[in-house]
């Protein structure tokens, strides 16, 4: 089954299950951009609401156990209360969410999710940059073995280069439209990363026919020209 129809069906399960007390829930990440292994990538859902109390617990789990083996993720769940004051603290986990997400029951909650203060916003940028190049060296070593896991890879990949370049624009006050529009932003402040990313772009969501690096040479040369530079950039607006 496609991932997003099997998302959505998930999504009518948990209405049914917890009902008033729901608010939203989103499929985000990869599925939306057309890569996903069957049996290897989990279909990534967030889940926004009300209250957590026990029986909502119990009857989302009743739920969550019998999809388990049908590739849904997580699912990341916060309650109404959570995503008040994020002024100062958005957990990296929500950062990926808000980057790429469809709405598949419920209203769009995140949509009201305050502005970062940049004082918080620039050392959180810096921390999530960190820790996913951190999670990115530990995750290739058990990927290269097997094509598939290495092409999952890739994608995790491409996806972790452009949520640092949205964390470093937030950080810079900048606001983009749609993700070409940050992309062309991105190419003009860091000229040297262009021909990393769009490759691995094109690798991991298009046509990988025309690839002139071997995958292990593109992602160790991606680290170098598209994370690192980042990464020294956000670390030098700090005090």
């Amino acid at each position: 089954m496609d991932p997003i129809l099997k998302a959505t069906a998930f999504a009518d399960e948990i209405v049914e299950a917890i009902g008033k007390n729901h608010i939203c829930t989103a499929v985000y990440g990869p599925p939306l951009v057309g890569n996903y292994i069957e049996g290897k990538t989990k279909i990534p859902i967030f889940i926004a609401l009300n209250h957590y109390d026990p029986d909502t617990i119990q009857a989302m789990s009743d739920v969550v156990a019998k999809w388990k083996h049908e590739g849904i993720g997580g699912p990341h769940v916060v309650e109404l209360v959570d995503l008040e004051g994020m002024s100062d603290s958005v957990p990296d986990e929500l950062m990926e969410v808000t980057m790429n997400y469809k709405i598949l029951r419920g209203n769009d909650i995140l949509r009201i999710l305050p502005e970062m203060d940049y004082e918080h916003a620039r050392a959180q940028a810096e921390l999530a940059v960190r820790r996913y190049m951190l999670i990115l060296r530990s995750q290739l070593l058990h990927s290269l073995g097997d094509p598939e896991e290495l092409e999952g890879f890739l994608t995790s990949l491409a996806f972790y280069c452009q949520l640092s370049m949205q964390l470093y624009y937030r950080v810079m006050g900048q606001k983009f439209e749609t993700p070409t529009e940050l992309q062309e932003q991105f190419y003009e402040d860091f000229p040297d990363a262009r021909e990393d990313f769009e490759m691995l772009v094109n690798y991991s969501y298009g046509d990988a026919s025309d690839l002139t690096k071997e995958p292990i040479e593109l992602i160790a040369s991606s680290l170098d020209t598209v994370l690192q530079p980042l990464l020294r950039q956000i670390d030098e607006l700090g005090d």
